[in-house]
């Protein structure tokens, strides 16, 4: 059960992120989103909806640490990363960490 839910994690996020082949994310932004996702993990454990979430979540403003040449990325990742972190089934730390270190990579 666990390897289909890593597997079911990794098709998603693939999907949603674009190909393998994508060029690395800035790192300011990928972190900036890394740390949604762990705070979406948590959005979920009380109960809010992934769509109630995404909207949440992209209603807010891009966080300063982000440079303005970073927000078209921040704000079009945002939505996947969100939702990634409703599908993943693991926990908001390593969501977090699992979404940066693809994000980084351009995954």
């Amino acid at each position: 059960m666990l390897l289909k839910t890593v597997a079911l994690s990794a098709v998603l996020f693939v999907s949603t992120t674009g190909s393998a082949l994508a060029a690395p994310g800035p790192q300011e932004a990928c972190q900036a989103i890394s740390e949604h996702a762990r705070e979406a993990v948590a959005l979920k454990k009380q109960g809010i909806a992934v769509d109630k979430a995404v909207a949440r979540f992209s209603a807010l403003p891009v966080p300063g640490s982000v440079p303005s040449a970073q927000h078209d990325f921040y704000q079009s990742k945002l939505p996947s990363a969100i939702k990634f972190a409703y599908m993943a089934g693991m926990s908001g730390d390593g969501t977090a960490a699992f979404y940066l270190k693809q994000c980084l990579q351009g995954s």
